[in-house]
């Protein structure tokens, strides 16, 4: 195995180990100590590969991202509002995927300057969006009397809204129903006039 191989299984063994002590544990509980004790390496192969804890949940938020493209390119073929309606409900089903504990954790490391630029896999979910409102636009199934970006922050920021609700409820709130029962409403509200 090749030296670049090994660091690739090293940085993913540090990765996977410390998402499932954040499971565990919660994020603000588990220490770079912690994971490294827990694999048998130093701190140095720690931070040779992530700058701080942040950067193992700022890792998933970007391969969450990918995971979004790739199964965008399996809908393309579909009509503009069922490939919106899909892709909304990856966004209302998303949490079942994270423990409460990872996405209050998630907010808060957007929230630290340093990260301030840093939301999540959004910039790959708006140009997603814009796609398909723009082509719902151009086909009259999605209403042009708003512009594509608009429409797109409005799902993007309710989505957040609705991500930080089930925060502050400790997970109770039923993301399934109350986002199905949102989303559809935002979605009669795009296809009215078109």
């Amino acid at each position: 195995m090749n030296c670049n191989m090994k660091s690739m299984e090293k940085k993913h063994k540090i990765f996977t180990t410390a998402l499932l002590l954040f499971e565990k544990k919660g994020y603000d509980n588990v220490s770079i100590n912690e994971i490294c004790h827990q694999l048998g390496v130093t701190k140095g192969a720690f931070y040779h590969h992530f700058n701080s804890k942040s950067d193992i949940l700022i890792l998933k938020y970007k391969l969450a991202a990918e995971a979004l493209l790739n199964y965008y390119q399996t809908i393309l073929n579909e009509p503009p509002l069922d490939k919106l309606r899909k892709v909304i409900n990856r966004f209302i089903n998303y949490p079942s995927t994270t423990s409460l504990e990872e996405m209050k954790s998630s907010f808060k490391v957007q929230i630290d300057s340093h990260y301030q630029h840093f939301v999540g896999d959004s910039t790959v979910q708006k140009s997603i969006l814009l796609e398909i409102i723009a082509e719902g636009q151009a086909t009259g199934d999605i209403r042009n009397d708003f512009p594509a970006e608009q429409l797109a922050e409005i799902i993007i920021r309710y989505k957040f809204g609705l991500y930080i609700e089930w925060c502050i409820n400790d997970g109770k709130t039923n993301l399934q129903a109350v986002g199905t029962k949102d989303f559809d409403a935002i979605l009669n509200f795009f296809s009215e006039n078109s």
